[in-house]
């Protein structure tokens, strides 16, 4: 480990854990994709169509993850203890909520919300966010960044430092589309916010397989955020 990295890991550990006077982006990340079966800006094709014999839809949907899990993500190193925690009752990555001590993150949550589908286009509602990982004592604000109405985390790029410590995270989101018989998702995007401070470490990134939006994170902690993760699954749409 080099001295400068060494006293850099050292200094953002200490300062998650005191009360302080005072509070970037990657480069880019392929697209996440769309549905198998639907193009990238489709609104139909896809995805457990729920229609009736004629096309009609007599309930609201609600989008639901399903299958295997596939993480995803390669940013940061193997300090700390292993996490995962997944999405309960059919909810999806909708944002992420993190905390900045100017040398990385001190701890980080994900959001999760039910994903409505009808007529009136989707509907976010639900939140119920995820266990907080990193240092539970620390006093810095908390800073929530979330996709677009719409869109859930489909995959996210960032910046880690030379011992391993993310330092900073761009979440990348995908819309998803209902056109009354079927769910296809639109291609990933960047969202304006990110989390973090802005470094010349190195960068890392994670995306969802296609056709697949996370429902989960993982990673590794302790004192600090040392690697990160998304938990991705195939999504269908279910009587809601």
């Amino acid at each position: 480990m080099r001295g400068a990295a060494r006293l850099l890991a050292l200094v953002a550990t200490a300062a998650c854990s005191f009360d302080p006077s005072g509070k970037g982006g990657g480069a880019g990340v392929p697209d996440a994709g769309s549905t198998p079966g639907a193009a990238g800006d489709a609104a139909s094709g896809g995805i457990g169509g729920a229609g009736g014999a004629d096309g009609a839809v007599a309930v609201a949907q609600q989008l639901t993850p399903f299958g295997p899990a596939s993480t995803v993500g390669d940013l940061g190193g193997d300090g700390g203890s292993a996490f995962t925690a997944e999405c309960a009752d059919g909810r999806v990555v909708t944002g992420l909520d993190a905390e900045d001590n100017d040398f990385g993150l001190c701890r980080l949550r994900a959001v999760c919300s039910h994903l409505i589908l009808g007529d009136g286009g989707v509907q976010v509602v639900d939140e119920d966010p995820t266990p907080m990982f990193g240092n539970e004592t620390s006093y810095y604000d908390i800073d929530p960044v979330d996709c677009p109405t719409g869109s859930v985390l489909a995959a996210f790029d960032g910046t880690e430092s030379g011992d391993g410590l993310v330092q900073n995270l761009r979440l990348w989101c995908a819309p998803v589309r209902w056109d009354g018989a079927a769910v296809s998702l639109g291609v990933a995007a960047p969202v304006a916010n990110d989390i973090g401070s802005a470094s010349g470490g190195s960068f890392g990134a994670g995306v969802c397989p296609p056709g697949q939006l996370a429902a989960g994170i993982a990673g590794r902690s302790g004192t600090i955020l040392d690697r990160f993760e998304l938990r991705c699954y195939q999504v269908t749409a279910v009587p809601h």
